[in-house]
């Protein structure tokens, strides 16, 4: 008797020691240096201007956060109780923002601020029990210059694409734009019609300075965005800051918030070049 009744003893003990450890368990949250909450969203903006330079002053960019969250749905899956709020705060000259104790849901954020393009962070899911840092959001002015398509040349499996940018301004030293070519089977081709774009890169002049210059692209990259052979396709060349910024909308579509200036369009079919 007394082995059994020293067993149970153990036992009991030993099951006092677990309940114990797990009532002491104890859900933590993220803390700052000062054991302030930290749960939220967070995050910064760089400003640039249409030179391509940082400015050092990154404040009042208005910072617009759209919130969804299905709170029930019925036997189908459908959503039959949806929260949807809109949250809204500025930058301070560091160019810093914050959400702090959001609410759940899919999170759309955008930045905004006269005189330069937009950018937008599309299905951020927050879940309240984390601290979240997004990605610095680019926003630029349009660069100051003008574009103009000259020639389109295919030859043994390369596009040659000729064109001359001219600066608009007398700045006091040579400034960079940023090109792109969008590609399409329509003639509507265009910063919101392509099916492909094509960054070439920085191009660098002054007022009395133009920049012309040819690109080479390799053939296969149309054919690896969906062009065929015997397609007619439809070329035009945007400018974008130096500084180029870029995203996907709730759509998946790309947006490039910075390229205002287009050239017109050429056409060529993909099969009516053959090689020099």
């Amino acid at each position: 008797m007394k082995i059994m009744y020293s067993i149970i003893t153990h036992c009991f003990f030993f099951l006092f020691i677990v309940l114990n450890l797990f009532s002491c368990k104890k859900t933590t949250f993220p803390t700052d240096e000062d054991q302030s909450d930290s749960r939220g969203i967070f995050g910064s903006v760089a400003l640039y201007s249409e030179y391509g330079t940082l400015l050092s002053d990154a404040s009042d960019v208005q910072i617009v956060a759209h919130c969804v969250d299905t709170l029930m749905k019925d036997s189908s899956g459908n959503a039959t109780d949806i929260f949807d709020t809109i949250l809204t705060i500025y930058t301070n000259e560091e160019g810093l923002w914050s959400f702090e104790n959001c609410p759940a849901g899919y999170y759309s954020i955008t930045a905004l601020k006269d005189g330069f393009g937009e950018y937008s962070r599309y299905n951020h899911w927050y879940d309240t029990v984390r601290s979240d840092t997004l990605s610095t959001f680019t926003l630029a002015k349009s660069p100051l210059a003008h574009v103009i398509f000259d020639s389109i040349r295919y030859a043994q499996n390369l596009l040659y694409v000729s064109r001359t940018i001219s600066f608009l301004y007398n700045y006091s030293e040579d400034y960079p734009v940023a090109t792109w070519y969008f590609f399409d089977t329509t003639p509507q081709v265009s910063v919101l019609n392509h099916m492909y774009a094509y960054l070439s890169g920085a191009s660098f002049g002054n007022l009395n300075k133009p920049h012309t210059y040819t690109m080479q692209m390799a053939i296969y990259k149309l054919r690896s965005h969906g062009f065929s052979e015997k397609d007619s396709v439809y070329v035009r060349i945007g400018l974008d800051n130096y500084k180029f910024s870029s995203y996907q909308n709730s759509n998946n579509q790309w947006i490039y918030p910075n390229v205002v200036e287009e050239s017109s369009v050429i056409g060529f079919y993909l099969d009516s070049f053959g090689d020099d």
